[in-house]
């Protein structure tokens, strides 16, 4: 099948043919295959593991959407970082600010679930990075 990541401001990979990708949707993770039935479904922060050619490549991703009618599939995520890209150290430590802030909001009390739900997927966003980073995907 076709494939395209795109993030927010660029076309990241565009291929013709991809084996099978995997990759967190706000309902579990998936796995589309050639011919994969139509499927319209909202991404949730994590790792997208692509294969083709035989060859595996992983990209920490934040929320978006993907969409495949069996022949081609896109993705379209608001955070899109290659393996190899990310750097450890940085990551861990936005991880860990991220982290940080999500706790006092809850000590708080916020109420304004909006904001919470923001700090959750920085979290995610965050933690996926980590794991891209240090490899325990």
């Amino acid at each position: 099948m076709r494939f395209s990541l795109i993030s927010i401001t660029k076309k990241v990979l565009e291929l013709p043919h991809a084996e099978s990708v995997t990759l967190p949707t706000k309902t579990g993770t998936i796995t589309v295959l050639d011919h994969h039935e139509p499927l319209v479904a909202a991404l949730t922060p994590g790792i997208l593991s692509l294969v083709s050619e035989g060859k595996t490549q992983t990209f920490a991703i934040g929320g978006g959407v993907v969409e495949t009618d069996g022949k081609s599939l896109s993705v379209l995520a608001d955070m899109v970082e290659a393996g190899g890209a990310v750097d450890s150290e940085e990551a861990n430590r936005r991880k860990e600010d991220a982290a940080r802030l999500l706790k006092e909001a809850r000590e708080a009390g916020t109420v304004d679930m909006a904001a919470l739900i923001a700090l959750e997927e920085e979290y995610m966003k965050e933690e996926a990075r980590v794991k891209l980073a240090s490899g325990t995907l």
